[in-house]
């Protein structure tokens, strides 16, 4: 695939925020210095402007010296470091032999201070005897928390749990860095964290929707931010977040009146199970409400084997790779790049990456670049515009989304218009909302329904038609899918459905290859669709030949399909297109494959 370019102001924003990090963690070059030999030598309480250094060993033998925080007289608890620190001092932990246990009972960061563990990286990869360990197991000790956030903390090179809640907390923090940890077993509680907000999921009956009024609870996250008033950079990068029983991997989450911008980078997060009283599990979840902003770059992170078979009476895992959700007024930004997820596990609601607009009108703006999804039960990738009033965008660019799969019935597949094994889905079931899906030099295959699923149906009860549903595919490879590789369907009026398709290859299905359904029998919908030579100016040089039984089934529209290739020259064989009420160009078929498509 290739290579990512950031764009400029992209690129200043985060070279910006950066520097602005590390500045908060290191004053100064000569600060930086003191840092580092501070590392390895003991310094004890020894000054720089002012601030301190503290040390904390679990279970550190009994000394004839009374423990004072030096490296040689350690704390032997959380507790007394936070005591005696004060904003902008350092709290190492020391490493501890595997076999005692880690220190327990969490600790309250101040302002400034930074919280690391001594030795080599924790994350390296090497057998250790010897670690830095926090953990808290006590519900009545900083919520259960094992490191609670301030403005301006760090928190680095730590393992941490097991925990009653949360591994790292942070609720209106400004500029908080959380850097290389290890982070396992938290959230033994099972307390509720991050709720996907209440939303109606449309069925295929015209109007027809089922009502999530408490919307779907989720186990709170290892790693965690709350934002509710503040402006605020947020830095999660380098983590290991892994096996919890009833936890989120990491979740941002920003309310109210907060403007937030997160740089999530580099983390892995598997094995993160549902837990039996939660209804979704995400490995890396953003969500805005109310008024909120979020602006969220979301780079070279791993998701795998998220979710699990069997959740106690609820059935299966409802999983998550990477979930984008907003309500409200609000406001969400999320770009991922060069993400990773595999082995999507659960139920038939699992996805790679789901962006879903539950009410109140919110705005979001998705993309996802140069990245990879394989094998998931449910739909690969998800753009949910399900809010009236509400503004979507999904970029899909250089993505591979390959191997789905579907546990549910075939009834359910035949209510509900997603979740059955596409390997896109774009939903619009907001009355006058706007929702736009770019495909890009991609490869969508392999998957048990369809390729691309491009479906309507309002369901709020507003009496308004959807403003807006678009999609644009070029160069890219949509094919081998069981139902169709392109699916368009909608049940209620659509005021602008524009759809392009071009230099693409949609050849080969199980079914038809393209499916073409106008199932609102008003004739209010207002339809674009150009696979070549439309009025939305595509190319063709598209491949379409080999569906089973028909490449094109068209109901109500008319579609435009002209320089496209057939399989043969000439144009469409006899009875493998199929239109009712409506009308396909495919005059001027191209005379062989186009190069480089097919």
């Amino acid at each position: 695939m290739n290579e990512l370019r950031v764009p400029g102001a992209l690129a200043t924003w985060i070279t910006v925020a950066a520097i602005a990090l590390t500045i908060t963690a290191f004053p100064s070059a000569a600060g930086a210095a003191h840092h580092h030999r501070d590392h390895d030598h003991d310094h004890g309480h020894r000054h720089h402007r002012h601030h301190r250094t503290w040390y904390v060993r679990a279970a550190a033998r009994p000394r004839t010296r009374r423990a004072n925080g030096s490296r040689r007289a350690p704390f032997r608890s959380l507790a007394a470091a936070e005591r005696a620190s004060r904003p902008g001092d350092t709290i190492v932990i020391l490493p501890s032999p595997l076999s005692t246990p880690p220190l327990d009972g969490g600790i309250a960061l101040k302002r400034r201070q930074t919280l690391r563990g001594a030795g080599p990286r924790v994350l390296g990869g090497h057998a250790r005897t010897a670690l830095p360990r926090i953990a808290n197991t006590s519900a009545s000790s900083h919520h259960g928390d094992a490191v609670e956030l301030a403005n301006g903390a760090t928190v680095r090179n730590l393992v941490i749990g097991p925990t009653t809640r949360g591994g790292i907390y942070g609720a209106d923090v400004r500029h908080v860095t959380i850097a290389d940890n290890d982070v396992s077993a938290t959230n033994s509680s099972c307390t509720t964290g991050f709720v996907v907000q209440p939303f109606t999921l449309p069925t295929l009956a015209p109007g027809v929707g089922v009502p999530f009024g408490s919307g779907l609870p989720n186990g709170w996250a290892a790693i965690m931010i709350d934002e509710s008033r503040t402006a605020s950079n947020v830095a999660i990068t380098g983590n290991y977040v892994h096996d919890g029983s009833c936890a989120d991997g990491i979740d941002v989450r920003a309310s109210g009146t907060a403007r937030v911008a997160a740089n999530v980078a580099r983390n892995t997060l598997t094995r993160l199970h549902q837990g039996a009283s939660q209804q979704s599990v995400l490995a890396v979840g953003m969500q805005t409400t109310g008024t909120a902003r979020l602006t969220a770059h979301v780079t070279h992170n791993a998701e795998t084997y998220i979710g699990n078979a069997t959740v106690g009476d609820f059935g299966n895992a409802d999983s998550e790779g990477l979930f984008a959700n907003s309500a409200g007024r609000s406001r969400l930004i999320e770009r991922a790049d060069h993400n990773t997820f595999a082995h999507g596990l659960g139920h038939l609601s699992a996805n790679c990456f789901e962006a879903a607009a539950s009410n109140g009108g919110p705005t979001m703006h998705l993309v996802l670049r140069d990245s990879t999804c394989d094998y998931v039960v449910g739909d690969i990738l998800e753009a949910d515009n399900l809010s009236r009033d509400s503004t979507m965008t999904f970029l899909v660019d250089h993505v591979r989304a390959a191997h789905s799969t579907f546990v549910g019935s075939e009834p359910f597949h035949q209510v509900e218009p997603g979740d059955d094994g596409d390997c896109m889905l774009e939903v619009a079931s907001g009355a006058a909302s706007s929702t736009s899906v770019t495909i890009s030099d991609s490869q969508l295959t392999d998957c048990v329904a369809d390729g691309v699923g491009v479906v309507s149906n309002v369901v709020d009860g507003a009496g308004k038609p959807v403003r807006s549903l678009r999609f644009d595919i070029d160069r890219s490879r949509i094919t081998d899918n069981r139902q169709s590789n392109l699916r368009v369907a909608n049940a209620t009026p659509i005021d602008d459905l524009a759809g392009r398709v071009e230099r693409s290859d949609l050849s080969r299905s199980a079914g038809t290859l393209i499916a073409l359904e106008n199932l609102d029998s008003t004739g209010a919908t207002h339809a674009r669709l150009d696979l070549g030579g439309g009025s939305l100016g595509s190319l063709g040089q598209n491949c379409i030949s080999g569906g089973s039984p028909l490449d094109v089934e068209l109901v109500r529209y008319n579609a435009a399909a002209e320089h496209d290739w057939w399989g043969s020259p000439g144009g469409p064989g006899s009875g493998s297109v199929f239109a009712a009420g409506g009308s396909l160009d495919t005059s001027k078929p191209l005379a062989r494959p186009p190069a480089g498509t097919c």
